[in-house]
């Protein structure tokens, strides 16, 4: 894990009757100032936890693929993950 571990935490158990969870964590003033940024040129409509949100679920989406690739290489079949969009990958 990183130095960072302290900082997450997560701010309410696990509620499976809901679609989202909440994440707390301190990160760097410039990285916030670029997820500012990225939000103003998008436009006023865009707000940090939509920005925070896609950066968080386009990475997600590259290491459930990656996982995917180990496991088909290991010739593991996976079972598939449920979510909100369908399978990944």
């Amino acid at each position: 894990m990183t130095e960072n571990t302290e900082s997450l935490q997560m701010a309410r158990a696990r509620n499976e009757a809901r679609e989202d969870t909440e994440l707390r964590l301190d990160i760097p003033k410039w990285v916030m100032g670029v997820i500012d940024a990225e939000g103003i040129v998008r436009g006023s409509a865009s707000s940090r936890k939509e920005v925070v949100n896609e950066i968080l679920a386009s990475w997600a989406e590259r290491k459930v693929h990656e996982a995917t690739v180990v496991l088909r290489l290991a010739n593991v079949n996976p079972t598939p993950m449920d979510s909100k969009e369908g399978s990944h990958g």
